[in-house]
């Protein structure tokens, strides 16, 4: 009989309640032994659904309703009566317990249909109920087969609610009696639905009926249902109450729980010596888990002095028991050599068989070892196969590994929207490492529309947890003010954070911070001591740091060996700037012999890296034959490079070549162009020049106005000449009001700098300011 096909048509439907499910069971069976289909809803899961119940309903001969007090009080099987009778079919009942007195709301349903009593004639075996039924099926002279045959086979599901329903109901009734250890039976199978439909609150009261008993395991069972809240309000105390009262009549379980009460506080004061205590009498009675949780104390020397002999002497009587978590504390024993001399091959064991029994840590290390080759082989194929098995039961050190094995396409194809998936469910756990990988990938849109304010959210959540990375990213964003307002004070206080916990690129800002005076004051001791502990690290940028420190004796004595050194660190990491220190050390014998040779190399070096200072520095050596024989057209050609790579003073030389024709034909037009592409980048003398162009008309209309214009950038940025110029567009009052004021000003202020210009025209102005008085 296939009672998945829902176009079937049966000759009986027994609608029941399912705490009646085994006496209904015989009832089916008996009426198979007449050759009778019979549909019957044993398990009641979403895969029976009331559309599926329903249809059955219109497809069965006969509607037989099973009643008894659990019919009255069943919402399925009241709903499966109605609808039976709303749809008009052929109605019957049978009363399951003797002298039970039918419902009103069924007596309304039923009216006037046939109904039996089980217990009539003592039909014990309900053969008479069935007759009955067949009785009833012939009055109504439906077109229905009867013969003999044996009841069909139950399916597994079905044969395992039978099994389960057999243990159950026999327990039921001692239980009913009093039977501790029965009620303490009844109350598991409410608690794990077997054989009845899942009560917790059930469980509860049959726990509690064998605790108030005095039984131990009832007690314990009542303990854990107050400690995890199920069925009943959780309540800490009164969990550890139980415990306490199962444990002092020795219950091994019982022990362990309230020995976990003590470690973590549930219900009473926290006291690790005294949860000892209860760990160890249980672990001698040689429950598990108490083993296990006894290890780890004296694995750390958590309420007893650490002892990594005993650790493993209770991670290994526990873990030869199968403690999952046990094999997994005794194989990192093995692997880190902690109260047994190191075995990566026992370690390894130990992982695979805590993993097998999905111990979601094990499955991990197990999986780091296979990524590292770490004593065994399989490679790191296998290793994402553990990592995800982990990472799928919600271990966040496996979510994060996973993340980065598909970012870096690692024993997987690469695919940046499954690392952003793993990072953000670590991340979701405050996993550190992840909300720093997480907001890398919102910085630069990677797997994930870019947002900088989602990544500053999660570098910040990082940060808070102290991660260094975190740290220094948040004083990245601060001095660059990416995602932020700039502000050097931030920044360096970020740097400072994650700079004391070792990070070396954060001290190597710290450092330059320090040197260049930006959001603290200017500190050289400091500068050279960040720039050490960085460099020693070996970060290139420090390395240069530390290198002019030793150069210059900036917070250092004065010392060329120890600045060539690390110079000569840096450029081993092919750091460009490095090149063109050493570069210059050799043109300036700055603790060398003066070597232009070398000094070229060195340049060359830089200069293969595209480094604009050292294009410059080549076309500077050519131009001048330094080194070289001398070779415009070769200098015209760093000179290019570098100013493509947008270097100022490239530009400027450049355009001076064309102005002047030198290596060049003379171009005014290629001149301006150049000279402008320097002045937009800031470049004082190009933007003196500019204006001096637009004031002079030369290669370019003249205006007066535009001439102040690039006057006033380039006296702003302290070019005495420009301040000069400008001095006396205000002392004529050309291109800007007529201000002999603003003019002297300007005029002292290029003095200041040396200029002997400005001190002739100083002289000019007053003289002229007397002549007109």
């Amino acid at each position: 009989m296939d009672t998945d096909k829902q176009s079937q048509q049966f000759d009986v439907m027994l609608s029941h309640a399912s705490n009646d499910q085994l006496r209904v069971l015989k009832i089916r069976d008996k009426l198979s032994e007449r050759g009778l289909r019979v549909w019957i809803n044993l398990v009641r899961t979403d895969d029976n659904s009331s559309s599926k119940v329903d249809n059955v309903i219109l497809n069965s001969a006969v509607f037989v309703a099973c009643v008894s007090p659990a019919y009255a009080k069943s919402m399925n099987a009241m709903r499966e009566l109605n609808y039976a009778h709303s749809e008009n079919r052929n109605l019957a009942y049978v009363t399951l317990e003797d002298g039970y007195s039918v419902d009103t709301n069924i007596q309304l349903v039923m009216g006037s249909a046939l109904y039996h009593n089980c217990f009539d004639d003592h039909d014990r075996d309900y053969s008479a109920v069935a007759d009955y039924v067949v009785q009833h099926l012939q009055n109504l002279m439906l077109p229905v087969s009867l013969g003999s045959s044996a009841p069909p086979p139950l399916d597994i599901e079905t044969q395992k609610l039978y099994d389960e329903l057999a243990t159950f109901l026999p327990r039921y009734n001692e239980a009913l009696k009093g039977d501790p250890s029965a009620q303490n039976l009844v109350g598991d199978c409410y608690f794990d639905g077997n054989g009845v439909e899942r009560d917790y609150f059930k469980a509860y009261q049959w726990f509690k009926r064998a605790a108030l008993q005095g039984d131990a395991e009832g007690q314990k069972n009542l303990g854990t249902l107050y400690l995890d809240g199920n069925g009943v309000d959780q309540d800490r105390i009164e969990a550890a109450k139980w415990y306490r009262e199962s444990a002092n009549q020795g219950h091994a379980e019982a022990q362990c729980c309230l020995g976990l009460c003590y470690e973590e506080g549930f219900g009473m004061e926290q006291n690790i010596h005294t949860a000892v205590e209860w760990y160890r009498k249980s672990a001698i009675q040689g429950f598990a888990a108490a083993q296990n949780n006894l290890g780890v104390c004296y694995l750390v020397g958590n309420g007893v002095e650490n002892n990594l002999n005993q650790a493993v002497h209770w991670f290994r009587k526990s873990a030869s028991q199968g403690y999952a978590g046990a094999q997994q504390n005794l194989a990192s024993c093995y692997e880190e050599g902690n109260g047994v001399k190191e075995d990566m091959s026992q370690a390894i064991y130990w992982y695979k068989r805590a993993a097998d029994q999905g111990d979601a840590k094990a499955q991990f290390n197990l999986g780091f070892c296979y990524e590292q080759a770490n004593g065994v082989e399989g490679g790191i194929h296998r290793a994402v196969q553990w990592y995800k098995r982990s990472a799928e039961q919600g271990n966040a050190d496996a979510q994060r590994n996973l993340g980065s094995c598909f970012e870096d396409g690692n024993g997987v194809a690469q695919d940046m929207t499954q690392a952003v998936y793993w990072y953000r469910k670590a991340a979701d756990q405050d996993d550190a490492i992840s909300q720093f990988n997480l907001g890398i990938c919102y910085e630069e849109g990677n797997g994930v529309r870019k947002n900088i304010n989602q990544a500053i959210e999660w570098y910040r959540k990082s940060a808070a947890q102290g991660d260094a990375d975190a740290q220094c990213k948040l004083g990245m964003c601060y001095e660059e003010g990416n995602g932020l307002v700039k502000d050097m004070k931030q920044a360096v206080q970020w740097y400072r954070i994650s700079a004391n916990q070792g990070n070396p690129l954060a001290q190597d800002s710290l450092g330059w911070c320090y040197r260049n005076g930006t959001g603290v004051e200017n500190d050289m001791n400091q500068a050279a001591h960040w720039f050490r502990k960085s460099a020693e690290q070996g970060i290139a940028h420090a390395q240069i740091g530390i290198g002019l420190c030793y150069e210059e004796g900036s917070g250092v004595s004065k010392d060329l060996k120890q600045a060539l050194f690390w110079y000569n660190q840096a450029a081993d990491q092919d750091e460009a700037s490095a090149h063109i220190r050493i570069g210059l050390c050799y043109e300036n014998g700055n603790g060398v012999v003066r070597d232009m040779k070398l000094a070229l190399h060195w340049y060359r070096k830089a200069a293969d890296l595209n480094d604009s200072i050292a294009l410059m520095r080549l076309a500077m050596c050519y131009e001048e034959g330094d080194g070289v024989k001398k070779d415009m057209s070769q200098a015209l050609n760093w000179y290019r490079k570098a100013a493509g790579q947008n270097n100022a003073d490239a530009q400027v030389k450049l355009a001076m070549c064309y102005e002047e024709g030198n290596g060049v034909n003379k171009d005014l037009a290629q001149a301006l162009f150049w000279y402008r592409k320097a002045a937009d980048q800031d470049n004082a003398d190009a933007q003196n020049i500019l204006g001096h162009s637009y004031e002079h008309g030369k290669g370019i209309e003249k205006d007066m106005a535009k001439a102040v214009f690039w006057y006033k950038k380039a006296a702003d940025l302290g070019n005495p000449d420009a301040q000069i110029s400008l001095g006396w567009c205000y002392a004529n009052g050309t291109g800007v009001e007529k201000d002999v004021r603003q003019a002297e000003k300007l005029f002292k202020m290029s003095a200041d700098h040396g200029s002997e210009a400005a001190v002739t025209s100083l002289l000019i102005l007053q003289h002229i300011q007397n002549l007109s008085s």
